[in-house]
């Protein structure tokens, strides 16, 4: 799969993530938050966390509503710092003496040795993130000693494997994960490239939710809705528009109403709530 792809199905399978990451990371401008701030995630772990971003007083006002009682941001990312140093440092005394022998110890660190000594070996943590081999199959065949915060250190993991991202579904710590955002986010979610990729968002499976409607019926004979239209995906429903909405048609609040992938909401910031 080329990084286009997978950027691509990545945002299919995991729209919330997806908008989580490039919150926290990417350097928008204020033009950009103006532009498709509905889109992105205001938290610590998005949009306040991001240290890119400079919260000028017009964006503390368009959007004081997301912005109320919380804090703008952190000075500097929370990145866990990452240390990859040389191999050849991990390759004595990786395992544990048996008995009174020390054939164990200064065994080269390949996958033959560690599907043979699993058991004994006492630096799983330097493996999970030094050792260039892991794959998919990897982290299934040794899951039972796999630290899988460290994982997300290790340089050599290729992401572009989506089932990787079942391991951290419903774990903060992959948005923080500087492999992936380096070797794939980064490259292919650039500003000028943003909208291409939130637009996807458009193209996904989607639904309402009613959370409130008016008592009575307007003078044009239409009801005020209050909705919100999610993208929908088996890993974690992104919401991409809300807003009021006026219509001659009966809805309950609390509602959910399927759209499909033919209706596309514009990209706009006319959909915040007001």
């Amino acid at each position: 799969m080329i990084n286009g792809e997978f950027i691509s199905k990545f945002i299919q399978c995991y729209p919330r993530l997806y908008v989580r990451i490039i919150s926290h990371n990417l350097a928008f401008t204020e033009e950009n938050i103006i532009k498709f701030g509905f889109l992105l995630s205001w938290d610590k772990y998005g949009l306040l966390g991001n240290s890119f971003i400079q919260c000028t007083p017009n964006l503390k006002n368009l959007f004081s509503k997301k912005l109320l009682n919380k804090e703008y941001g952190p000075s500097s990312q929370e990145y866990v710092a990452m240390e990859f140093g040389n191999l050849d440092s991990i390759k004595v005394k990786m395992m544990r003496s048996y008995g009174s022998q020390q054939f164990l110890e200064g065994k080269e660190i390949n996958i033959n040795n560690i599907r043979t000594f699993k058991n004994v070996i006492l630096e799983w943590n330097k493996i999970c993130i030094h050792f260039p081999e892991i794959t998919y199959d990897f982290i299934i065949e040794f899951k039972a000693f796999i630290n899988f915060d460290l994982l997300l250190k290790n340089p050599s993991i290729d992401w572009s494997d989506l089932r990787l991202f079942n391991f951290y579904i419903d774990s903060y710590n992959i948005i923080k994960c500087e492999n992936l955002w380096v070797n794939f986010i980064k490259k292919f979610s650039a500003n000028y490239r943003i909208s291409e990729n939130l637009k996807l968002l458009n193209h996904s499976e989607k639904f309402v939710i009613v959370h409130w409607k008016s008592d009575s019926l307007r003078k044009d004979g239409k009801i005020k809705y209050l909705l919100s239209v999610y993208a929908k995906s088996e890993n974690g429903n992104q919401i991409i528009a809300s807003g009021y909405h006026k219509s001659s048609s009966i809805y309950e609040k609390g509602m959910i109403i399927e759209i499909g992938d033919k209706h596309h909401f514009p990209i706009s910031n006319d959909y915040h709530f007001k």
